[in-house]
């Protein structure tokens, strides 16, 4: 899907507006809201993560 949605918006994009040159500004500024989305969920998931992982290491010590 991201690749065919990339491919989606560059054409309606081009289409738009007239050539390739006229589209980069556009692609750069998709570009930039998709990195800084994967890059809260990844801060998202890495807090979930060590919230998980640090219930596990506590419920492991007091077995042992």
């Amino acid at each position: 899907m991201g690749k065919s949605g990339g491919s989606l918006i560059q054409q309606v994009l081009i289409v738009f507006l007239g050539n390739l040159s006229a589209c980069a500004p556009y692609i750069g500024l998709f570009l930039m809201v998709i990195t800084l989305g994967w890059v809260r969920a990844v801060l998202r998931l890495n807090t979930q993560f060590l919230a998980l992982t640090s219930k596990d290491k506590s419920s492991n010590i007091e077995m042992k």
